[in-house]
């Protein structure tokens, strides 16, 4: 009775603290997540991939995709107290993110990491490789629908 007690205030001990540790871990298990990042706002790969992810809303929405991003040091796209810059170092030390470089990582619902990327990435591959996923089927069969990428434009 006592280990039973023991066991289940320590894994309400781990639980909280990895939430606290990661300002994501409200996330998993309901959305997949997107975090850029980028040193600047206006480096171009960044911005490339701010245009694939404008023309495909629909697709992002359908798969349950959550765009977090990190300029700089500076989080945003999570909740107000974890929008700064001490959260966003905490989420490039957590998944090893360069401060100098544009990347693009792909957090899978169950909070593991599916895909990593230094230059911007087409919906297409993300899409794909989504749907691929056990949830996902699950969620296309539930849905009964299934929201294709659409081809990157040009400017």
């Amino acid at each position: 009775m006592i280990l039973k007690f023991f066991v289940s205030c320590t894994a309400a001990l781990l639980i909280n603290l990895y939430a606290q540790a990661n300002p994501l871990s409200s996330y998993q298990w309901n959305k997949r997540l997107l975090i850029l990042t980028t040193p600047e706002i206006s480096q171009e790969t960044y911005r490339q991939q701010l245009r694939i992810i404008d023309n495909n809303r629909e697709g992002i929405l359908d798969r349950d995709i959550h765009i977090v991003r990190i300029i700089g040091d500076e989080l945003f796209g999570t909740t107000k107290e974890y929008n700064t810059v001490k959260w966003g170092r905490v989420l490039r030390s957590l998944y090893q993110l360069n401060t100098e470089n544009f990347t693009i990582v792909l957090i899978g619902k169950d909070g593991g990491e599916k895909a990593r990327s230094n230059r911007p990435i087409t919906f297409c591959n993300f899409f794909n490789l989504i749907d691929l996923m056990p949830m996902r089927r699950e969620e296309i069969s539930e849905r009964r629908r299934k929201v294709d990428c659409k081809a990157p434009t040009t400017d």
